[in-house]
């Protein structure tokens, strides 16, 4: 799903988002996007919590390529909860 799509689906999911003006709402889903990239970006080992979101747990891991070892990040991302608005 793109930016818009989640908008649209936010907005189905709660009647209250409805009135909300489209171009805005997809401008700030995206800033919030990118904040939520730069975070990660600059926490190279650790947690990033994100209320009603989520945790995204970063490591640095040693991996073999091409015969020789590398550092790569690895991030995993643990739900908040499992009820999904909208989902059956």
């Amino acid at each position: 799903m793109n930016i818009r799509e989640y908008v649209e689906r936010a907005k189905q999911i709660e009647p209250r988002l409805v009135n909300l003006h489209d171009q805005r709402d997809f401008l700030l889903l995206r800033k919030v996007f990118e904040q939520i990239s730069w975070q990660l970006q600059e926490t190279p080992e650790g947690v990033v919590n994100i209320p009603f979101f989520g945790r995204f747990i970063s490591r640095q891991v040693k991996i073999q390529k091409d015969g020789r070892e590398e550092v790569v990040t690895r991030i995993i991302f643990k739900p908040a909860s499992e009820d999904v608005p909208g989902k059956a």
